[in-house]
């Protein structure tokens, strides 16, 4: 079926100052958007309007940020090969002895 002009824009081209035809496009996603991807987005806005909302104390926030850098730094270097628990992990961050750990496994840690 062959285009019409209406089926063009004109945009000028900022190099040249001349103005040509380009065929107007539509977008069409591959996708269908189902109930269970709504039901899931809707949690996540739920919970992040809650926690928006939510007037969370600096301790507590200080709290679980340390939690999350224990948990990362232990899941990572476990990964990675190291033998320390998560408990293990968590005493080193506090700055504690722990004599039964690989010394190996405590300077990944430590890096």
């Amino acid at each position: 079926m062959p285009l019409s002009l209406t089926d063009y824009e004109f945009p000028l081209s900022p190099l040249s100052r001349i103005c040509y035809a380009v065929p107007k496009m539509s977008f069409q996603p591959r996708f269908t958007i189902t109930n269970r991807m709504t039901q899931a987005i809707t949690r996540i806005e739920r919970a992040r309007g809650f926690l928006e909302a939510a007037q969370l104390s600096d301790d507590w926030l200080r709290e679980v940020g340390e939690q999350a850098l224990i948990r990362e730094a232990h899941h990572t270097t476990h990964i990675e090969g190291t033998r320390l628990t998560l408990d293990q992990a968590e005493r080193l961050w506090k700055g504690e002895m722990v004599p039964e750990a690989d010394p190996d496994h405590v300077r990944e840690l430590a890096r």
